[in-house]
Parts: structure tokens; C-alpha cells; sequence
């Protein structure tokens, strides 16, 4: 078998996975969880992955969630999803439109929403590592799914290296991430690390309208232009 037809064997699941990846993400989206307080997110992620087959880890780095499926000898893949959402009011008129409201680091009430598109991480990520179970007669290697807290407050990833991270997974051969573009359907379009980067200039998020002097990583950029 070609590596062209395994994937389109291990992709043959689709259809099948595509209504509940469709309930996750609405789910997700109206239930949204600030950084570090994504315990329901990781409940929901860790038991899709215990069900599909992989060895899983809780609560790594706080509400991480880690999931192995070692099958034979091979590449170790790490895909990597964030779970976290923004102190954001949505105003969507969606079915599924969230009205939570929850108490951000400072003691402040706020609104919270799926405003960067992490509830379609989630949900993405928790069907790739479904379809990769349920196909693994076609591929051999060890496929990581990790889902990683508090992305926005740009320090979950740290968070799960400080918490032992390394010691739960074999080193990875490759780390891939996602984000949501606007690219027609069915298309993807891969990019290396630097314009994925998760630290600001300034060192903190940025306000300003529009990207300034001191705001000059896409980290940085991509706050900018979401205020």
C-alpha cells in the first residue's frame, strides 16, 4: 500500500466521525473556559481519547490533557491543539452561542467565548486522533494528541514542560500544530515554526488597534488585530 492510499483509507472514516467532531465543537463552543480553568474542555477531550485506544495523562500542567498511541515501529507525531478561550462577549445569535460568564485571574466577572477558534481545534484534533485509531492497520509510528491549556495567557506550554511533560511522551520526530484560515474547504496550508510563535515583544498582549512598533511577532500581531 502506498503512503497515498493509506491515508486515504485512514481518511475512509470521515463521514462516520464528522456529526459528533460537529456536536463536540457546539458543545465546546458553548461551554467555553478561560485559560487554566479548562477542566470541562479536558474532561470531554481526555475521555474521547481513553475510548478511541490511547494511553492518556490528565491534568499535566494543570488541565492539559495527553493522549499515546503507540503502534509498532515508526515516526512519533505530535499534534497539538489549545483549549482555552477569551474574556469575550458573544453576540453571534448562534443556536449554540455561549452565555457563560467566569471569574478571570484579576477576581473580575467576565464574559467568556470561542472568539480564536480553539473550539475547532479541539474538535479537529479529537477527530484526527479518532480516525487515526481507527486506522492504525495502515500507518506505524506513535501518534501524540496533546491539548494544551491557556494559550492566550501564553503560559500552558510551559506549563506542561514544567509539569514532566517530556517524561510522559517519547520524543517527538515532528509537532505539528493547526489554526483556522480563511482557505476554501477541504484545503490546508502548512507553515514553519516562526509564524506560529507565542511571545509577544513587549512581553504582554497587546491593545493597540493596530500592530506598532513594539508589537513586531505574529503573536503579537495577532492580538492587535482581534482588539
Amino acid at each position: 500500500m502506498t503512503s497515498s492510499q493509506a491515508v486515504r483509507a485512514v481518511l475512509a472514516g470521515l463521514e462516520h466521525s464528522r456529526s459528533w467532531q460537529e456536536e463536540l465543537y457546539r458543545d465546546v463552543h458553548r461551554h467555553p473556559e478561560l485559560p487554566h480553568q479548562e477542566h470541562r474542555t479536558a474532561a470531554l477531550v481526555a475521555e474521547r481519547l481513553r475510548s478511541a485506544g490511547y494511553q492518556v495523562h490528565e491534568g499535566v500542567g494543570g488541565t492539559g490533557v495527553v493522549g499515546v498511541l503507540a503502534n509498532g515501529e515508526g515516526p512519533v507525531v505530535l499534534l497539538r491543539a489549545d483549549m482555552d478561550a477569551l474574556p469575550v462577549r458573544e453576540a453571534t445569535g448562534l443556536p449554540y452561542a455561549s452565555a457563560v460568564t467566569a471569574t478571570d485571574a484579576t477576581g473580575a466577572e467576565v464574559p467568556v467565548m470561542h472568539a480564536c477558534a480553539h473550539d475547532a481545534h479541539v474538535a479537529c484534533l479529537a477527530g484526527a486522533a479518532h480516525l487515526l485509531a481507527e486506522g492504525r492497520e495502515h500507518w506505524t509510528g506513535t501518534v501524540v494528541a496533546l491539548f494544551q491549556p491557556a494559550e492566550e495567557a501564553g503560559d500552558g506550554a510551559r506549563a506542561m514542560v514544567a509539569d514532566g511533560l517530556a517524561g510522559l511522551i517519547p520524543p517527538p520526530t515532528v509537532a505539528l500544530a493547526q489554526h483556522v484560515m480563511a482557505l476554501p474547504a477541504g484545503q490546508s496550508s502548512p507553515a514553519p515554526d516562526p509564524c506560529c510563535r507565542q511571545q509577544t515583544a513587549c512581553g504582554s498582549p497587546c491593545t493597540a488597534a493596530a500592530p506598532t512598533a513594539r508589537c513586531r511577532t505574529p503573536r503579537s500581531i495577532r492580538w492587535c488585530s482581534r482588539r
